[in-house]
């Protein structure tokens, strides 16, 4: 598969700025927004944002082009917030 682009992907997460969104796999709620340096997801549960920078997600988007993959497993070594990343790769891909 292609690789995503990162500027047309965060215009994608941009366009659902304010929406709830829910995880793939366990169905937790969270918010996403495009900042300066990458994505802030915001988990409704905790309130805590948590920052994927652009370096995190190109890593996200590399590993993403050669496995295909939505298991978490699969980029523990890149994050462990990897669930908000690939609830919205999914979203992005059903859009295209």
């Amino acid at each position: 598969m292609k690789r995503i682009n990162t500027k047309d992907f965060q215009s994608f997460v941009r366009s659902l700025e304010g929406q709830t969104i829910e995880t793939r796999a366990q169905k937790k709620q969270f918010t996403a927004k495009v900042t300066e340096g990458g994505l802030e997801y915001t988990p409704l549960s905790t309130g805590k944002p948590r920052l994927h920078n652009d370096k995190t997600l190109n890593n996200i988007f590399d590993e993403f082009a050669q496995s295909q993959s939505f298991k978490c497993k699969d980029y523990i070594e890149i994050t462990r917030n990897i669930s908000y990343t690939l609830a919205l790769i999914g979203m992005y891909l059903k859009r295209k």
